[in-house]
């Protein structure tokens, strides 16, 4: 029997495929938590201007530019 295929040999290759997989499962989750958080973060401004330019149309008032220097 050669090397790789004693038990321990098959035990420790499906032990590194296994975390190899975890890995690549845990970069692609950080990857697309870190895309939805930017996606947050970028429409933060965008939805505080509407809301400002709401309640300012309700009081009576003229709206702000979007975009405005802050």
């Amino acid at each position: 029997m050669s090397r790789n295929d004693s038990p321990f040999g098959t035990a420790f290759e499906a032990q590194r495929r296994a975390v190899r997989t975890t890995q690549e499962a845990v970069r692609t989750g950080v990857t697309v938590q870190r895309d939805i958080n930017g996606t947050v973060v970028d429409s933060v401004d965008p939805v505080m201007d509407v809301q400002e330019n709401s309640a300012e149309f309700v009081r009576g008032g003229r709206p702000r530019r979007a975009g405005r220097a802050r």
